[in-house]
């Protein structure tokens, strides 16, 4: 009976895999976390109890200091109240409701209870567990939202199974839980709105497109990186003059009401001299930053900022030349229209800004590798090349942090793995290149 309810509702099945993978990552949100997300809390706990106004100004941190865009940090807020609302429902629920039926059916309900909301997250630390775990469900709905957006993409070009199995990709790799459940990271919110702002703008959505491009970038400036092909590409499918000028007016919006509640002077001039120097802050600068990239294969510690010269010129010169030519480059390609084409050419940025500019960090590449497993709906022979893709950079990821494999002194220390790694992931984005077409000298010769 189960079996012909699935064959005849096929949307339960997809609904049954966003499920299990969303049960998966709540087994193991507690188990670990990167000491990134304590910074996180305390940043959304400090706004909670003394309100935005002085929060950048504020030189007094028990972790580190401010240093994302005031969007992120007005949802580490919104994930406190979160957390407070879910606290005060829990032990409602608990008053009312659990004497009388559930304590004496399922054991521990009071341990997990007083585990949520009153255990500190680790010793000596002020978060309480239900905080952090609310802070990292905001990447773990992201994840299973890519993944069902591939699934809607994909059942439109490919077979029922061919599409469920793309989607299961995406919500079961570990690429994707092991940064947003474990680590408790934003990247899959950053890339579920910029994936869904090139898909909305296909459709000649215009203005919600722009609104999900400038989102993502005020979430984490890292896809700004794909905003010029996204104008290239917005311009190209001729827009009103109305539907340009609203763009805009949405956009300024967006800034005013994120930024406003911070700034204590003018807007502007609060954006640029205490918001940038923190957000965009020199240590940020360095030539690779933990990345399975092309610079580390021959600077593998990372260590050295971009601002050295190299061939006589500064790296990060170079990388503003590899800059240019990406844009151009990926603007040629996605002018041609259609959703392959367009694909491709943010892919073609996104990857190849990751492997060959400097500056890039471990976590950037998650937006570039989701967009190839978008590409894999249309070029079948892919799919192997990007699973490999998600398990380098999977080990990317772990190698970086270390969790559960390596101990502090091992983490980003042998230059032997870094280097291998790091051809291995230039490799592989060459040979993607070559099988989506966009190396047509080779592919002739």
């Amino acid at each position: 009976m189960i079996i012909k309810l699935l064959k005849n509702n096929k949307k339960l099945l997809i609904l049954i895999v966003l499920f299990v993978a969303l049960v998966f990552r709540l087994a193991i949100i507690s188990y670990a976390t990167h000491p990134d997300i304590f910074s996180f809390a305390s940043w959304g706990k400090w706004i909670y109890d003394y309100g935005t106004k002085g929060f950048y100004e504020n030189n007094v941190w028990v972790y580190e200091w401010p240093n994302l865009p005031p969007l992120l940090n007005l949802i580490f807020v919104g994930m406190r109240w979160f957390y407070l609302f879910s606290l005060k429902t829990v032990h409602l629920f608990d008053y009312y409701l659990i004497p009388s039926f559930i304590s004496y059916n399922l054991p521990g309900w009071k341990d997990w209870v007083s585990w949520y909301g009153e255990t500190n997250y680790y010793p000596y630390t002020f978060l309480p567990n239900g905080y952090i775990i609310c802070l990292k469900l905001v990447g773990v709905i992201s994840d299973l939202l890519i993944g069902w957006l591939a699934f809607k993409v994909a059942i439109k070009h490919l077979s029922y199974k061919s599409s469920l199995i793309l989607a299961s990709l995406f919500v079961l790799l570990p690429f994707s839980w092991y940064l947003s459940t474990l680590w408790g990271q934003y990247e899959s919110l950053v890339a579920l709105f910029l994936i869904g702002g090139i898909l909305l703008l296909i459709k000649r959505s215009f203005l919600l497109s722009v609104l999900f491009i400038a989102i993502s970038i005020s979430i984490k400036p890292t896809s700004g990186v794909y905003l010029p092909v996204y104008l290239v590409y917005f311009f190209s499918l001729r827009p009103k003059i109305s539907t340009f000028l609203i763009s805009i007016f949405l956009v300024i919006i967006l800034i005013i009401t994120t930024v406003a509640p911070f700034a204590n002077k003018d807007l502007f001039t609060y954006l640029y001299n205490d918001i940038y120097p923190k957000v965009f802050s020199e240590y940020r600068f360095r030539i690779t930053d933990h990345a399975f990239n092309f610079w580390s294969i021959f600077y593998p510690s990372g260590v050295w900022l971009s601002s050295k010269n190299i061939l006589f010129l500064p790296a990060s010169t170079w990388s503003l030349f590899v800059f240019v030519g990406l844009i151009i480059w990926s603007s040629l390609i996605v002018i041609k229209g259609n959703i392959k084409n367009v694909l491709k050419g943010f892919y073609l940025m996104g990857g190849g800004s990751y492997l060959f500019m400097t500056g890039m960090h471990d976590r950037y590449f998650f937006s570039a590798v989701a967009l190839l497993g978008f590409l894999t709906i249309f070029y079948s022979k892919l799919l192997k090349y990007w699973i490999l893709t998600t398990l380098l950079f999977f080990f990317n990821l772990l190698y970086s942090w270390g969790y559960p494999i390596f101990t502090p002194g091992q983490v980003w220390d042998n230059s032997l793995v870094i280097q291998i790694s790091s051809i291995g992931q230039v490799v592989l984005f060459i040979i993607c290149l070559y099988e989506l077409g966009l190396l047509y000298k080779i592919r002739r010769g």
